[in-house]
């Protein structure tokens, strides 16, 4: 009886070695889909459980840190922090338009959590000419047992009442946040230098959401919108995380 409890402990902790090699194979076999850039700008961290309910809004840091990072125990992207110092320094100028007000906002369910960033430019003739939202989209998958960013957006409004880009440098805006999510400039050049001369409503400069899908890879969308009269109204950037879902 002795050596049957021996051999069923050796078979089950046998068991318990192969699932975890299986596992650590298929966290690895993931990674392996993305490139060695991408592998940088994703994010995941290892969680036995989902995550609280929650769902507040106009929020100020403090209280945004406080559910994030200490209740959900997530984490802040690299990206968001790198894009956040671009947008302040392309769209911000001392003693001429500044930040006037950050709201924030964080919801919650099981397997979903999201943090979005609400930023309102004002310039010192009192005018509002510009609007930022960022939203980080963390997903939890039970069967990994982790937490991981899905998907990350950043959305520029203009304020086209002005007749121009409110900004200091469009161009050094899109190549700027471009480099932030890896996406090469070389591929979207052309339709870059000739994006302020265009009168189309949207110009797609970059696009591999459809095919990183298929491919399980991280993909990423880079867009201009404008208004009727041909003045950029929005900047919007997507890179959604297709590897681990």
């Amino acid at each position: 009886m002795i050596f049957c409890r021996k051999k069923n402990n050796l078979k089950i902790m046998l068991i318990i070695l192969f699932l975890s090699m299986l596992l650590t194979a298929c966290n690895e076999s993931a990674a392996k889909k993305l490139t060695t850039e991408d592998q940088k700008i994703s994010w995941s961290k290892s969680r036995d459980s989902g995550f609280y309910n929650y769902s507040f809004t106009d929020l100020n840091k403090e209280e945004a840190d406080d559910l994030l990072v200490e209740k959900l125990h997530l984490s802040y992207t690299e990206t968001l922090k790198k894009a956040s110092e671009v947008l302040l320094e392309q769209l911000a100028t001392p003693n001429e338009q500044w930040v006037e007000d950050t709201q924030y906002a964080v919801m919650s369910e099981k397997n979903e959590a999201s943090y979005e960033e609400f930023w309102t430019f004002k310039t010192n003739e009192g005018y509002y000419p510009m609007y930022v939202k960022t939203q980080t989209l963390y997903t939890y998958d039970e069967e990994e047992e982790q937490a991981y960013v899905s998907r990350e957006s950043i959305e520029i409004t203009n304020a086209t009442t002005t007749g121009k880009f409110n900004g200091k440098d469009l161009k050094k805006l899109i190549s700027q946040l471009s480099g932030v999510y890896n996406i090469a400039e070389q591929d979207f050049s052309v339709k870059l230098s000739e994006v302020l001369q265009q009168s189309d409503t949207l110009t797609v400069l970059y696009d591999t959401l459809e095919a990183s899908e298929t491919e399980k890879a991280i993909g990423k969308k880079l867009y201009v919108k404008r208004d009727e009269a041909g003045v950029v109204s929005q900047v919007i950037l997507i890179m959604e995380n297709y590897s681990l879902k």
